[in-house]
């Protein structure tokens, strides 16, 4: 039985290796080796981890926390969490483009989607430096990216 309180959502890796939980009330991601079912590790992340996405090639676990206004990424292969991308008020989802190049983060409060650059750890930004953020309307809920990664 996992020591966390609220485990809030899970994603598990495309070599089905690895089953990462997002802790919501701890601020941690517990990774679980699916063969064993045996905890792996502890990772603190932000405040109230609500989501998670992982890169299609597993290398990196991308998990956004709520109350920090923040997305943690984690390298599968250390299971040792980056330095936090600040993105929009109360981020709550995160997608990830099927080419493994962008996620995108819905920020419930802002009504905002923050593209980070998943080569980089960092927000897309303009030409001019100013950070990307899309308007979508109040309070986005849901968040999905085609198949070909255009829309």
């Amino acid at each position: 039985m996992l020591a966390h309180a609220a485990p809030d959502a899970i994603a598990i890796t495309p070599n089905g290796k690895t089953a990462y939980v997002v802790n919501y009330n701890s601020g941690t991601v517990t990774p679980i080796d699916t063969a064993t079912n045996v905890v792996t590790a502890t990772i603190p992340v932000g405040s109230y981890p609500a989501a998670i996405a992982i890169t299609p090639n597993g290398d990196t676990v991308y998990v956004v926390n709520y109350n920090s206004g923040t997305v943690t990424p984690i390298d599968t292969a250390n299971n040792i969490a980056g330095t936090a991308i600040t993105v929009g008020s109360n981020p709550g989802l995160v997608a990830i483009t099927p080419n493994g190049k962008t996620a995108y983060v819905a920020n419930l409060r802002s009504g905002t989607v923050t593209p980070i650059d998943t080569a980089t750890n960092k927000v897309v930004t303009t030409a001019a430096g100013a950070p990307i953020t899309i308007p979508v309307g109040s309070y986005p809920d849901a968040i999905a990216i085609t198949p070909n990664g255009q829309t």
